[in-house]
């Protein structure tokens, strides 16, 4: 990349992880800007529409839902703006827990047992429980025993999302 190129630091968002995204975004532009990168600037899904989005690269610092799960990823790429990191479907499958834990298994790979939350089936304890998408640790449940797992149950809207190593 020339470093005179008009470079968009997507981070901020409207994901669960704003401010990690924001966090990482300020790191990013100053490591950029160390690098001899001088024509910089922050642009937050959150505050402008992708279509007003001009530039050469974009290096994407969002975190969480529509940051790594494909979206901006799947957007950058129908308006043809080069970015970094994984493309649409790898950036997808990433993002979801449960089917990388699936992938890993079809491949032979190890991988610590787990099930779906709702799953009514033996668990042997310690666990714990983590929603299928998501990151930066939210959401993220140790639990020793049946009482413990209920509990984070019932703090869930939908259980379902949730899996449990």
């Amino acid at each position: 990349m020339i470093k005179s190129s008009r470079i968009a630091v997507i981070y901020g968002g409207e994901s669960n992880e704003r401010d990690v995204s924001i966090r990482s975004g300020k790191n990013v532009m100053g490591a950029l800007k160390r690098q001899g990168y001088t024509n910089l600037f922050h642009w937050d899904p959150k505050e402008h529409e992708l279509k007003d989005l001009q530039a050469d690269a974009a290096f994407i610092a969002l975190h969480g839902k529509h940051g790594e799960d494909g979206t901006i990823q799947g957007a950058l790429e129908l308006k043809r703006i080069p970015y970094t990191g994984t493309g649409v479907l790898g950036s997808a499958i990433g993002m979801n827990k449960w089917l990388c834990k699936q992938l890993m298994t079809a491949c032979g790979l190890p991988t610590a047992p787990y099930q779906l939350l709702t799953d009514t089936v033996t668990i042997q304890w310690p666990v714990v429980a983590k929603p299928i998408a998501g990151g930066s640790s939210i959401g993220v449940h140790f639990c020793a025993n049946d009482d413990e797992l209920e509990a984070v149950k019932k703090t869930l809207k939908n259980p379902e999302t949730y899996f449990i190593e």
